[in-house]
C-alpha cells in the first residue's frame, strides 16, 4: 500500500508540467490545458497537475510545486492542524475546493483563488469569511455549493458573485450568517436548500431566472425573501419555520411550480402575495399551514390548477377566503381546509 508520501509523488510526477495556461476562467469558456493565451505576468510557467490533491496535515504542503501551477482535479484540505493556506504557494485555480474540519480564519492563498467546480465548506468552526475565493462557472467542470456549519462564518463574499450553477446549493447550519446576497445567481439546474442558519436576517434570489427547487426553512431571525425572477420552480418550492419572516417579495413572472407549494410555520407572515396573477399551476400539493398571522393569500384561487389542496391552522386566515381556492380553482385534487379563522356570510367567490 502506498503512503501518504508516495501518493502525493506519485500524482505531481503524473502532473505535466510547465505548460503555459492564460485566463482559464469565464462563464462558459471551457476549463481546457494548453491555453495559448499569455502566461500571467507572475509566473514564467504554469505547472499543470491532473491528479487530486490531498492535505492533511503541515508536512503535506511540501509536495506541492514550488512555482506556479493549477491543479485540474480536486483540491481537499482537512483537519484542525491546518491553521493557513499560506503554503499553497502561487495555486492560479482547482477545479474543486473541499474544505473540512480546519482551524482556518481566513483563506489566506497568496492569490485569489479560482474555483471551477464542486465547492464544500464544512465544519470550520474559525472561519469568518470566504473572501480570496472566486466561483467561476465553465462549460465542462460541475459546479456546486455546499456552505455547512461553520461555526462563526460571517460571509459568503465571493460565493455572492456565482452566476449559474450545474448541481444543488446549499447553504446550512450557519449560525454568523447574516446575508445570503446571491443577487447575482441566474441558473440552478439543481436545488437552493438554505436552512437552519440562525442569523440569516435577508436572502436575496431576485435574479434567479432557473431552478430545480427551493426550500428555506428554519431561520430563526430570516425576515425578507427577494423573491425569483423565475417563470417556473422545476420543482417543489418550500418555505417553513422561519418565525420572523414578513414578505416573499415579488414572483411576478412565476407561472407553475412543477412539484409542491409548502407554506408552513411562519408566524410572522402576513400573506402571500408574492404570487401574482401570473401564477397558473401548483402540479403537486398546495399546503398552507401553522402561519398565525398569514390573512391573504394573494393570487392562489386564480390559479387555473392545483394538485392536493391543504390550508389548515391559520387563524388570521378567513375561512371565506381558504374556501375560495376549492370553489374557484377549476381543476383540483383532494382539499382539507380547517381550523381557519371563522367567519359567516362569504358573499363573493372567485372574484377576478
Amino acid at each position: 500500500m502506498l503512503t501518504t508520501n508516495a501518493l502525493f509523488v506519485a500524482s505531481f510526477v503524473a502532473a505535466t508540467s510547465a505548460a503555459c495556461v492564460g485566463n482559464v476562467g469565464g462563464a462558459g469558456s471551457g476549463r481546457g490545458h494548453g491555453s495559448d493565451d499569455p502566461t500571467p505576468e507572475t509566473c514564467d510557467k504554469v505547472e499543470e497537475v491532473t491528479t487530486a490533491v490531498t492535505i492533511r496535515s503541515n508536512a503535506d504542503f511540501d509536495k506541492v510545486p514550488d512555482g506556479c501551477w493549477d491543479l485540474y482535479a480536486p483540491l481537499t484540505i482537512e483537519g484542525s492542524e491546518i491553521t493557513s493556506l499560506a503554503k499553497l504557494g502561487n495555486l492560479q485555480g482547482a477545479n474543486e475546493l473541499h474544505l473540512s474540519g480546519t482551524s482556518l480564519k481566513a483563506l489566506d492563498t497568496l492569490k485569489p483563488l479560482k474555483v471551477y467546480g464542486a465547492l464544500s465548506i464544512t465544519n470550520n468552526d474559525q472561519l469568518t469569511d470566504l473572501k480570496n475565493l472566486s466561483l467561476e462557472w465553465v462549460d465542462n467542470v460541475p459546479l456546486s455549493i455546499t456552505i455547512d456549519d461553520n461555526a462563526v462564518l460571517a460571509s459568503l463574499d465571493g460565493v455572492a458573485d456565482v452566476t449559474r450553477a450545474d448541481g444543488n446549493i446549499a447553504i446550512t447550519s450557519n449560525p454568523k450568517l447574516a446575508s445570503a446576497a446571491l443577487h447575482k445567481l441566474d441558473r440552478v439546474d439543481g436545488s437552493i436548500k438554505v436552512t437552519d442558519n440562525a442569523a440569516l436576517t435577508t436572502l436575496d434570489l431576485s435574479a434567479l431566472t432557473t431552478v430545480a427547487g427551493i426550500e428555506v426553512s428554519r431561520n430563526q431571525t430570516l425576515t425578507t425573501l427577494s423573491g425569483l425572477g423565475a417563470t417556473a420552480i422545476h420543482g417543489s418550492m418550500i418555505v417553513r419555520a422561519n418565525p420572523a419572516l414578513t414578505t416573499m417579495g415579488s414572483m411576478s413572472s412565476l407561472s407553475r411550480i412543477e412539484g409542491d407549494l409548502i407554506v408552513d410555520d411562519n408566524d410572522a407572515l402576513t400573506n402571500i402575495s408574492a404570487f401574482t396573477a401570473s401564477m397558473q399551476y401548483v402540479t403537486g400539493a398546495l399546503s398552507i399551514t401553522n402561519n398565525q398571522a398569514l390573512g391573504d393569500l394573494g393570487q392562489i384561487s386564480h390559479l387555473t390548477g392545483i394538485g392536493t389542496i391543504t390550508i389548515t391552522n391559520n387563524v388570521n386566515l378567513s375561512f371565506c377566503r381558504a374556501q375560495e381556492v376549492d370553489h374557484c380553482v377549476p381543476t383540483h385534487g383532494t382539499v382539507l381546509i380547517n381550523n381557519n379563522k371563522s367567519a359567516s356570510n362569504c358573499n363573493c367567490w372567485c372574484g377576478r
